[in-house]
C-alpha cells in the first residue's frame, strides 16, 4: 500500500491510496522482477554487456563511443550483431562504414578522411543511436 500527496497551485491537495488486489489467495506480479531487473541481471553476467550499459548510460554519446558499444555486444554475443539475427547485414554495414567515415562522422569518425570510403546513405547520429539502442534491447532480451 501506497500513500501519495499531491499538492498543486492554489488550494486544491488530493490523497490516494493504492494497493494490490489478492486474486486466488496470491499477489499477481509483486514477487516477480521487472523487466529492467531481469536485463540488469543477464547484464552483469557479462562484461561486455555491463560495459555496453555502462557506456550506454553516459551523455553526450558519439560515433566512437557508440562503435565500442557495439563491439561489446558482438564480443558478448561471440558473432556479429547481423548474424546473431538483431539486425540485417546492411544495416550494420551502413552504421559501421557511417562511423568510420570522416567524410560523414567529421571530427567525431573513427578514422582519417579518405580512410574509408562512406556509405552510399550514412546514417545520421540520431539514427545510430537509435540502431544501437535496439542492438542493447535485443542482447540484453
Amino acid at each position: 500500500i501506497r500513500d501519495i500527496f499531491v499538492q498543486m497551485a492554489g488550494s486544491l491537495e488530493m490523497r490516494s491510496q493504492m494497493g494490490t488486489v489478492a486474486i486466488g489467495g496470491s499477489i499477481p506480479g509483486s514477487l516477480q522482477p521487472t523487466q529492467a531487473q531481469q536485463m540488469l541481471a543477464r547484464a552483469t553476467q557479462s562484461v561486455h554487456l555491463e560495459r555496453a550499459l555502462v557506456l550506454w548510460s553516459q551523455p553526450n554519446r558519439s560515433w566512437p563511443r557508440l562503435y565500442t558499444i557495439l563491439e561489446e555486444i558482438e564480443q558478448h554475443l561471440g558473432t556479429t550483431a547481423n548474424s546473431a539475427r538483431l539486425c540485417l547485414a546492411k544495416e550494420r554495414d551502413r552504421f559501421r562504414r557511417t562511423a568510420n567515415s570522416a567524410e560523414v562522422a567529421g571530427s567525431e569518425a573513427r578514422h582519417a578522411i579518405g580512410k574509408f570510403k562512406p556509405s552510399p546513405n550514412p546514417m545520421t547520429l540520431g539514427d545510430a543511436d537509435a540502431y544501437i539502442g535496439r542492438m542493447l534491447m535485443a542482447a540484453l532480451q
